[in-house]
């Protein structure tokens, strides 16, 4: 049976998410001998999370019902 919820995560998930974006923007940043404040890093992170939560819990919606979580969440990883 399809679980009929609608799709989110917890604030402590979507923390961690934006955590390891901002790790790996400065990690990039430093590879390719660019300077990033772990500031501006961060707030990159946070507005591609936020952006990828939104596109996720649009997706998550279909004209018959939900979108399966493991989809969603799939969609939302990438």
């Amino acid at each position: 049976m399809a679980d009929s919820s609608t799709w989110s995560l917890k604030p402590e998930e979507r923390e961690a998410t934006v955590d390891r974006i901002s790790k790996n923007i400065s990690s990039i940043a430093f590879f390719k001998g660019l300077e990033i404040s772990d500031a501006d890093a961060r707030q990159a992170a946070v507005a591609a999370e936020r952006k990828a939560y939104t596109a996720a819990q649009v997706a998550a919606r279909t004209t018959t019902g939900n979108r399966p979580h493991a989809e969603t969440t799939s969609g939302y990883a990438r």
